[in-house]
């Protein structure tokens, strides 16, 4: 799991558990199909949590699983990716 946050409006006290970033520009609704590109790695969108594109475009939030999608959506923010392709 990732928790990522924009570096300018993470909690100071979020910063040593979470991976900080700039940049935050969403072009367009994330949805299942989308491809996520990190590292190299490309990872194929699942599933999309309701709360997503809010906590993106305010918080630049957002929490990153990596299980496929198998578990049953918890967590409203929350997007699940499946490998497609790259080095895993």
């Amino acid at each position: 799991m990732i928790i990522m946050f924009e570096e300018s409006l993470a909690l100071p006290e979020l910063r040593d558990a979470c991976v900080m970033h700039t940049g935050n520009e969403l072009s367009g609704m994330i949805k299942p199909g989308d491809v996520y590109k990190i590292g190299g790695h490309e990872f194929k969108i699942i599933k999309v949590g309701s709360e997503v594109q809010k906590n993106l475009m305010n918080l630049g939030h957002i929490t990153i699983k990596f299980d496929g999608g198998a578990k049953k959506l918890k967590r409203r923010q929350t997007i699940f990716y499946a490998v497609i392709r790259g080095n895993t």
